[in-house]
This record gives C-alpha cells, sequence and structure tokens, in this order.
C-alpha cells in the first residue's frame, strides 16, 4: 500500500502559471488549500514539493490534470482550425473550451509515453477521404476495411477499441455544450479525438465518427492541425462530416429494409416518438435518423430542416454510485489506455504514484483500480 505522503517533485513554473491564470492570489489560493502561504510559496519556487493528496487538491483547485503539473513547459500552444465550430468565435475561445484542448493535448501525450516505454506504438492507419467523395460509398468502404457492421450493431466501445487499434487516441472530457468534440493531428502523438462527455451517448457516438471523417481529410491533405466541432454547424467541411457519420452509422440497405418491416413513411416521422423510436433501435439520435430519411429519398429534401427544431437536447444524467470515479475515468481513457497503464504499473515501469498521475486518481483510488483489475 502506498504512502499518503509520498512526495510529488512536480515543475514549480507549471504550479506558479496554474495559479495565476485563474487569477488567484497566494493568500486566497493558499486558503482553499487549507495550507499556510508560506508552504504554498515554497512549492512555487521549487524549495519544497507537496505530497500526493496535496497535488491532487491543486489539480482540483487549479482544475487542471495532475500531469499538468509534471509538464517541463508553462505553455505549448496546439494550433487550431476553428472550422465549424458554430457559437466560437475564431480568437476568442473560453477559458474552460482551452483548458479542456489542453487536456486532450497533455493526454495524448501520456498514451505516446506509455506506448513508447512498452514498446507498444501501433502504426496509424487511416483512410484518406475528400470533399469530392461520395459520402454513402465511403461510409461503406470505411465499414467493410474495419470490419464495423454498423446499424443496430452499433458499439461505442467497440468502435472506440477498433479505432484504438488503428493508432488513433480517442478521450472524453466534459465541455461546454456548444463543443461538440475536437480532432488532432499531432506531429509527435499523432491522430487523436476528442468527445465532449457531456452530451448524450448517442450525440457522442456520431461525434466519434464526425471527428474520424475530419481526421481522414487531414491524412489526405497531408495537414496536421486541430479541428473544433459544432455537429450543427451548417459549413462544407462539417456538412460532409455530418453526411459521412450518419451513413457510417445508419447503413442505407439496412435502413431501407427496416423502414419496409415496420411499414414506416414520411408522414409517421412527423410523429417525434415514432423517430425516437427508430433513433433508439440504430443507437443513434433523432437528428441523424432524420438526416437518413432525406440522405435515403425515404423523405423528401428539407424534411431535416422543417422538423430538427422539435428535438430536444437532454444533458446526460449520471447516477450516483460506488465507484462513481472509475466509470467516469473509463468514460475519460477508454480500456486501452488504462489497461496500458496498468500494464506499465505491474511491469515495474510504473509507481503508483506515477499512476495517480496518468490517470489523475488520489492514491488511494489508484490502489483500488489495481486491485479490480
Amino acid at each position: 500500500m502506498p504512502e499518503e505522503n509520498e512526495i510529488a517533485q512536480i515543475k514549480s513554473s507549471q504550479l506558479l502559471h496554474a495559479r495565476e491564470s485563474i487569477g488567484l492570489s497566494l493568500e486566497e489560493s493558499a486558503r482553499r488549500l487549507n495550507v499556510d502561504k508560506q508552504t504554498l510559496h515554497s512549492w512555487e519556487e521549487g524549495e519544497t514539493y507537496p505530497d500526493s493528496e496535496q497535488l491532487y487538491e491543486l489539480a482540483t483547485a487549479y482544475r487542471r490534470p495532475i500531469a499538468y503539473f509534471f509538464e517541463e513547459t508553462v505553455e505549448e500552444r496546439m494550433p487550431l482550425d476553428l472550422r465549424g465550430g458554430a457559437g466560437v468565435v475564431p480568437g476568442v475561445i473560453t477559458s474552460t473550451i482551452r483548458e479542456g484542448l489542453r487536456q486532450f493535448k497533455i493526454y495524448c501525450k501520456l498514451q505516446w509515453e506509455l506506448e513508447t516505454v512498452l514498446d507498444k506504438a501501433i502504426s496509424i492507419d487511416i483512410d484518406s477521404a475528400t470533399l469530392d467523395d461520395d459520402p454513402e460509398s465511403l461510409a461503406s468502404r470505411v465499414r467493410q476495411r474495419i470490419s464495423y457492421p454498423g446499424g443496430r450493431r452499433n458499439s461505442f466501445p467497440r468502435l472506440r477499441r477498433i479505432l484504438n487499434e488503428r493508432g488513433i487516441k480517442v478521450f472524453g472530457l466534459s465541455l461546454p455544450q456548444e463543443i461538440d468534440g475536437a480532432a488532432l493531428w499531432h506531429t509527435k502523438y499523432g491522430p487523436a479525438i476528442l468527445v465532449n462527455l457531456s452530451t448524450v451517448l448517442q450525440r457522442r457516438f456520431f461525434t466519434l465518427v464526425h471527428e474520424y471523417a475530419h481526421l481522414m481529410l487531414m491524412a489526405h491533405e497531408k495537414k496536421l492541425t486541430s479541428v473544433l466541432c459544432n455537429l450543427n454547424d451548417e459549413g462544407e467541411i462539417e456538412h460532409f462530416c455530418n453526411r459521412l457519420a450518419a451513413a457510417f452509422l445508419v447503413p442505407r440497405d439496412e435502413f431501407k429494409v427496416y423502414l419496409l418491416d415496420k411499414g414506416l413513411r414520411q408522414s409517421d416521422f412527423f410523429n417525434i416518438d415514432i423517430l425516437a423510436d427508430v433513433a433508439h433501435d440504430f443507437k443513434v439520435s433523432r437528428h441523424v435518423i432524420a438526416i437518413r430519411l432525406e440522405e435515403t429519398k425515404e423523405a423528401d429534401k428539407g424534411f431535416y430542416w422543417k422538423i430538427k427544431d422539435q428535438f430536444q437536447e437532454v444533458r446526460p444524467q449520471f447516477l450516483r454510485r460506488k465507484k462513481e470515479w472509475k466509470r467516469k475515468k473509463e468514460d475519460v481513457f477508454g480500456n486501452h489506455y488504462t489497461k496500458l497503464a496498468l500494464e506499465a504499473l505491474k511491469s515495474g515501469r510504473l509507481t503508483r504514484a506515477s499512476l495517480s498521475r496518468y490517470m489523475d486518481l488520489r492514491l488511494v483510488q489508484a490502489e483500488g483500480l489495481l486491485k479490480s483489475t
């Protein structure tokens, strides 16, 4: 069992920057952390270090992942291409969004470190795409190549695992609802997808494929960048990614057979409950079904825009239960990342204190995670 007061040798410059970036004075920060001002000053000067539990409290107070405090540099700006970021003014990114993107990049770096130390780097295998491609044909080709059925056999964990196996990192974070996700292709850490956990599961699922579509476009352009997305944006690139994601998740032939078996026609879909039942069967949102009705010519052009305002977005409700932190960490990191971290721990390449850094956990939680696997 690790000692609760194990020392965490953080970068003092990161600690100072984290406090100043949220506008806290030394006195106010010390009061919130329940330590004296001299102790906090000593940490920021690098004269002494907080223990692991104090580091967890610092991360919570400053709204940073634990790994941030071990970074070598204060800031490394992530290139942002804000195309498709409806509701986001170019050059004006809220601190919450910026912090989420910073965490996303840190997690990409940590997974790259784990893969490197374990000698388990995965070759990148991503289809390329252009805006001239037909989304229907492209979706069918991609499904076949990665052996993913789609349709009523849709599975978010399965698709996430498939993307991991092709060298694509996938993380989840709670972000403002005007942002659905992001795609990043880093020169060192490779391609990665961020999904907003503040949206419902069906929307996250759609975002996962939508962001993969962005990576496919990047693969063709050989342009390593990042994209911040809102799925309601009407730009050409976002529209293409939306159409591709809808076609990928709801295959044309299966969809047409389903509608025929159910005896459903366009007039039936103005009944929101019927639309919701179909969406439930395909494990997607009503938005996706409405898009597919148009794309497959089962509904007249413009049907989606006539009905979309009747859809109400519902924030996900998280049930309070024991080990809720474990479930949330699985949503954030996914099974692949967690397995890498635990393998590194069991092989002696990570200490338990390091595991708490890599998983953003308290030491006692890291111990509990180890025992449960």
